[in-house]
C-alpha cells in the first residue's frame, strides 16, 4: 500500500513531502493526504506534551482509546513529566516516536516529533502501522534531516535561495539527493 510522508517544521510549515511505498493513490486520495496530515497536527501537539500515569510503564501506540492510554491530566498523575511524555519506562530510549496518532476513513496517521518542534508524519494507505519498522524509518529520516541541516550549502533560515525572505525556520527541502535517500529508507523499512 502507498504511504504519504511529510516533514512539518515549527509553526506547522511544510518542509518536505513524498509519496512512498508500492501502489498509487487515486487522484482524490492524493488531494486528501495533506489535509489528513495537517488535521492530525493538533493531536500530535497534545500527545507530545502528554504526561503518562505514574503506574504506567509504556504507552500503547495502537491508536486505540484515549490516544494510546496517555490522556490523564498532570494533576491526576501526581505531577512530573514534561516534553514528549518523559514518564516512559526507563528501558524506553526513544520517546520521540508517537506511533499511530489518528485515523481517517481507513487511513492511519503515524508521527514522530523532535525536541526542536519538527514533526515527521505519515499517512498509511492500509490503515495498519508496523511500529518497529515505522520507528526505524523515522529515526533514519530524522538523522538524514540533521545531516541536511549541517550541510553548509543548505539555507537553514529564510528562503532556500538565501535571499532571506523574512520567514523564520528551516527552508523547504528540494534536494533530489534527500528525496532519493528518503525513498531508499522507505524501501528498506516500509514494505
Amino acid at each position: 500500500m502507498p504511504e504519504y510522508f511529510a516533514i512539518v517544521g515549527p509553526g506547522d510549515r511544510p518542509l518536505y513531502e513524498s509519496e512512498l511505498g508500492r501502489g498509487a493513490w487515486t487522484p482524490e486520495q492524493r488531494e486528501l493526504n495533506p489535509f489528513v496530515l495537517h488535521s492530525s497536527l493538533d493531536v500530535i501537539e497534545d500527545l507530545q506534551w502528554q504526561l503518562l500515569p505514574e503506574n504506567s510503564d509504556t504507552v500503547s501506540n495502537t491508536g486505540g482509546g484515549e490516544f494510546g492510554g496517555a490522556a490523564q491530566s498532570g494533576a491526576a498523575q501526581g505531577g512530573g513529566g514534561g516534553f514528549l511524555r518523559s514518564h516512559r519506562a526507563k528501558t524506553e530510549t526513544d520517546n520521540c516516536y508517537l506511533g499511530r496518532v489518528d485515523h481517517f476513513y481507513g487511513l492511519a496517521v503515524s508521527a514522530y516529533t523532535t525536541y526542536s518542534g519538527l514533526k515527521l508524519l505519515m499517512v498509511h494507505g492500509s490503515g495498519i502501522v508496523d511500529d518497529a519498522n515505522c520507528r526505524s524509518f523515522y529515526q533514519e529520516v530524522h538523522e538524514l534531516y540533521v545531516k541536511t541541516l549541517m550541510n553548509p550549502f543548505y539555507s537553514a533560515g529564510g528562503s532556500a535561495n538565501g535571499s532571506g525572505s523574512g520567514t523564520i525556520g528551516p527552508a523547504p527541502i528540494t534536494s533530489r539527493a534527500f528525496d532519493s535517500r528518503v525513498k531508499a529508507i522507505a524501501r528498506r523499512h516500509l514494505r
